[in-house]
């Protein structure tokens, strides 16, 4: 009996909800009155600011992708934006507040085919607007072309690209204040394609290198509060000046944020120097990149030197390369520059083979590659090196010279390329010509004794000064011996000892050590008459 009543109740209710309409009817379905909106079309709209209003506008999207809702709120307050499927179901991640007076852009998730509904709405404002949609994330834009430069431009802007091949590209441009210039690139889904934070400079010349990209549509976003033009290319350095070989440029840095950039195109696979002349002996780097910014090598900071050469440690391929010049100090550099082939390496043992009072005669060690060498002796009253021979020998005697003098000389190795001369590494280094002919004095007998258990006499051997001698060696020779040198002194004197009962024989010699870097040599003069002692 409880049970029959249960299903009687039940049955009861039923018949309630399938035969009565509730008394508050819902409201009308507003899909049905949407105002159809075709991609890129832009209608206007407005709402009474009576109340709460919502206007509908259908979309179709054919193939899956986002789209961008763009326009323009001219109220006083915040204009509605949601998007909604076909069941009127919200299908954006967050339903999106556009601001009074300003214009507005959002850009949806992936969408899937199908119909669309772009709800726009108000509360209680009075608000004309401008409403449209795009595919694009950046359906404003300014089209722009590779290696053209932007208009001059202010605030937030878009410009749009394409890229017919897959490259990085380099975005550049000047603005006229310190003021940020905030810079990033998306592709044509709107992801970011640069990094999460984009490129900032505060300085008058920005230059930004992107990652290598795909071929395909992209937008350049740019924002400043000052004016600024912008433009993007292929060039890893846009700004590059080229250094063609044996040219020589000239620039200037200015402070540690300055750098100089030279474009150097390599043909053939090879050594490489460049050569740097500057006004002042402030630390100046150099840094070979690629094409792509990758380091070939890094000279770091030059010696405090007006004149320097430098050569990256490898043979560098055929390619494109830049050359960056750049200080860590804060003085203003002015500078000349150039590359050539790499020549010889440096002539390694460079000595002297033979010295008279009137010439020298050098010579060195060749290194690979030379086939000839041109001899530099240094003029003091000129302060500069004048060619003295160009021999494709190993040794070059050079005459005309005073006796006792220490010179510079200086010898460049070159190879023949095609009939060119390549310059190598030059030595710097200092030879000697033969100081004069020592005078003995006479030979004085200054005591006796013996040396294990042999009676000897010990004799004084002095001599007058040799002009520019740096050391004098003394020689005996004695009956049944030959010449030996016993002594090699700075002084003007020394002690000799010979054995009772026989001659000796003693002459002295002056000599000149030239030191260098790279080497040290001694020229001997000739010599003095030799002097006889009988030891008694």
């Amino acid at each position: 009996m409880k049970v029959k009543r249960i299903l009687l109740t039940l049955l009861f209710i039923f018949a309630v909800f399938t035969c009565f309409k509730p008394v508050n009817a819902e409201e009308p379905d507003k899909r049905a009155s949407a105002t159809p909106l075709a991609l890129k079309q832009v209608v206007k709209g407005s709402f009474t600011g009576e109340g709460n209003e919502t206007a509908y506008y259908k979309i179709d999207i054919t193939e899956k992708t986002g789209i961008t809702i763009y326009g323009y709120n001219s109220g006083e307050r915040g204009l509605g934006l949601e998007l909604r499927n076909s069941k009127d179901k919200y299908v954006s991640h967050q339903s999106q507040a556009i601001l009074a007076n300003s214009n507005y852009g959002w850009r949806t998730n992936v969408l899937e085919p199908g119909i669309y509904y772009i709800v726009v709405s108000s509360s209680y404002c009075a608000i004309d607007y401008d409403l449209a949609y795009s595919t694009e994330p950046y359906p404003v834009y300014t089209e722009l072309a590779k290696d053209t430069k932007s208009n001059v431009a202010t605030g937030a802007n878009v410009f749009k690209i394409n890229l017919a091949s897959s490259t990085a590209i380099t975005i550049c441009g000047n603005h006229d204040s310190t003021q940020y210039i905030d810079i990033d690139v998306y592709d044509y889904n709107g992801k970011s394609v640069t990094c999460d934070k984009g490129y900032r400079s505060n300085v008058f010349s920005f230059r930004y290198r992107t990652k290598i990209l795909n071929p395909g549509i992209y937008y350049i976003t740019a924002d400043s509060k000052s004016n600024y033009t912008l433009s993007y290319t292929g060039e890893i350095y846009p700004e590059a000046e080229q250094m063609e070989r044996g040219t020589t440029l000239s620039g200037t840095i200015t402070s540690m944020d300055h750098s100089n950039f030279y474009k150097v195109v390599i043909t053939e696979t090879q050594n490489i120097t460049f050569h740097v002349t500057k006004d002042t002996e402030t630390y100046l780097g150099l840094t070979l990149l690629t094409s792509d910014s990758t380091r070939v090598d890094f000279l770091g900071q030059f010696k405090r030197t007006k004149s320097l050469t430098w050569s990256p440690d490898k043979k560098v391929s055929p390619g494109t390369y830049y050359l960056k010049v750049d200080e860590e100090e804060t003085e203003n550099i002015n500078y000349s520059i150039y590359w050539q082939i790499s020549g010889p390496s440096e002539i390694k043992n460079p000595q002297v083979s033979k010295a008279t009072q009137k010439t020298i005669t050098l010579k060195w060690t060749a290194p690979a590659n030379a086939t000839k060498y041109k001899v530099f002796k240094y003029n003091s009253a000129k302060n500069d090196y004048s060619l003295y021979k160009t021999t494709t020998s190993t040794s070059c005697k050079i005459s005309g010279l005073k006796a006792g003098t220490i010179y510079t000389f200086k010898v460049i190795p070159i190879m023949v390329k095609n009939g060119e001369d390549i310059e190598g590494t030059e030595n710097i280094f200092n030879a000697a010509t033969a100081p004069n002919k020592v005078k003995l004095n006479a030979i004085k007998k200054i005591g006796s004794g013996s040396i294990s258990g042999v009676a000897v006499n010990y004799y004084k051997v002095s001599w007058k000064k040799v002009k520019h001698a740096t050391g004098y060696q003394v020689y005996v020779k004695t009956k049944g011996s030959g010449w030996k040198r016993i002594s090699s002194t700075t002084s003007r004197k020394c002690q000799i000892y010979i054995v009772k009962g026989f001659s000796g024989q003693i002459k002295v010699r002056a000599y000149i050590t030239a030191n260098s870097k790279s080497s040290s040599s001694s020229s001997y003069g000739a010599f003095s008459k030799v002097k006889k002692v009988k030891s008694k």
